[in-house]
């Protein structure tokens, strides 16, 4: 039986540590082996740009991958996932090189997890899922961001409780007492399960008054007439640089996978005089595990609701057009793939060769190639933007009398003047505002010029 390093403590509702850790695992390296299963429908360059990413993962959590396994099969076994001489194999491997852990490419069932364990005795065996799910916990800061976490982590446990729990000894319903009162109780596992059933009863309430909140947020927008503009992509494609140089931010950049958990909303008025709402999203990935899109239903919400996209796209990675499609699937799991998107093809300064950029604005109209680090190119977003957020502005003619001369300062302030002349009786403007401003004006508008 797999000895776990981890354990829940519902009495704290938080992961910790066992008093004493096995001396298998107290080892100053971490070292892993990634495995992967190639089916007779998968093609070799994409299990090896799967199991890139996975390595990606392991180091963002701290691993150091040691060796990668490629294990060709017609079908999954249901055993093991990979073929049970794959896992003797893989057994005497872990055992000759002192490996720590191994991490399989695909979700495990909890037969395939609990089998798997007992065969490479003290290796800890984690799936896709798992390492993502740790990922986003030791990332999470937000209250909303850590209650999301915990969901998605004990919905993963649920199922996979028998691999973790060894004491399924009965306990005594009563001690003392007349004959049939006394049984057997129930069993620590029912028990467990019971308190996790509870726990995520418990935290889907608490998320459902954060969906409420952040509906009523929403409606509060519509109200002012503010675009929501929601920025996604690929994680590490440089989202919060971008929401950091339009709007001076302080959001946390990092080069790893997942840097940014907790969505931030930041407001920005664009040279137009437009003010706009930017939020920076969690970073999608192949492969998104769906626990962690339930999980994350309030926040990606946001992305679902928002009135324009700007998926950022990394084009000095070599797989940006692969990135591409990955977004794209995955906006069509969240039913957002209708929306419009502007794509920011950002990292021009990284570029060596303009072969790939070209290809891809083909690829992405309406695109902006970008550089978020620099600030290359970005009046052209800006107008960009200010195109696709014209449905919130009305153009109009107007003649203000100097008696109404405050509605002047009201278009200064929520539009842009572009023709102003003084008359005798009045100021004539040429005017986009925004269409708060539509009753007040209304009678004001002329149809011709002056």
């Amino acid at each position: 039986m797999r000895k776990i390093h981890e354990i829940y403590d519902f009495s704290s509702k938080r992961i910790q540590k066992p008093k004493t850790i096995p001396t298998s695992f107290q080892k100053e390296t971490k070292k892993v082996v990634l495995v992967a299963l190639e089916l007779p429908n998968h093609r070799r360059w994409q299990t090896l740009e799967s199991l890139q990413e996975l390595k990606l993962l392991a180091e963002s959590a701290g691993f150091t991958v040691d060796k990668h396994i490629i294990n060709k099969r017609e079908v999954p076994s249901p055993s093991y996932c990979i073929g049970s001489g794959s896992v003797d194999s893989l057994h005497e491997y872990c055992k000759a090189n002192d490996i720590h852990s191994v991490i399989f490419d695909d979700d495990l069932t909890p037969a395939q997890m609990k089998n798997i364990s007992a065969k490479l005795d003290d290796v800890i065996v984690i799936d896709r899922t798992e390492i993502i799910i740790d990922i986003f916990a030791a990332r999470a800061r937000t209250k909303e961001g850590k209650l999301q976490i915990e969901l998605a982590r004990l919905e993963y446990m649920l199922p996979r409780l028998t691999r973790q729990w060894t004491h399924l000894v009965r306990q005594e319903g009563m001690t003392g007492g007349a004959v049939g009162v006394r049984g057997p109780g129930e069993k620590q596992l029912e028990m467990d399960r019971r308190q996790i059933r509870e726990r995520i009863h418990s935290i889907k309430k608490e998320l459902k008054l954060v969906e409420t909140y952040r509906s009523t947020q929403r409606k509060r927008r519509k109200r002012h007439n503010i675009p929501v503009i929601a920025l996604i992509g690929y994680t590490n494609s440089g989202k919060s640089t971008l929401l950091n140089k339009l709007t001076d931010s302080h959001v946390m950049v990092a080069d790893k996978l997942f840097a940014t958990l907790d969505p931030t909303a930041r407001r920005f008025v664009l040279p137009n005089n437009q003010p706009i709402l930017l939020i920076d999203t969690v970073g999608f990935i192949n492969k998104l595990p769906h626990q962690l899109v339930d999980a994350f239903k309030a926040t990606l919400e946001e992305v679902r609701q928002a009135d324009l996209l700007i998926h950022v796209l990394d084009v000095s990675d070599d797989k940006a057009e692969d990135r591409l499609q990955i977004v794209r699937k995955v906006l069509k799991e969240l039913s957002a793939y209708e929306k419009k998107v502007v794509t920011v093809l950002n990292k021009i300064d990284c570029l060596i060769s303009q072969d790939g950029l070209l290809h891809l604005e083909r690829e992405t109209m309406p695109c902006v190639p970008i550089s978020a680090k620099t600030g290359q190119n970005l009046e052209r977003l800006f107008e960009v933007l200010s195109e696709q957020t014209r449905d919130y502005r009305t153009f109009g003619r107007l003649f203000i009398p100097y008696s109404h001369h405050s509605l002047i300062g009201k278009i200064y302030e929520n539009g842009n003047i572009r023709k102003q002349k003084n008359c005798d009786t009045g100021v004539y403007l040429e005017a986009e505002y925004d269409r708060v401003l539509d009753g007040l004006l209304e009678s004001f508008i002329v149809k011709k010029s002056v």
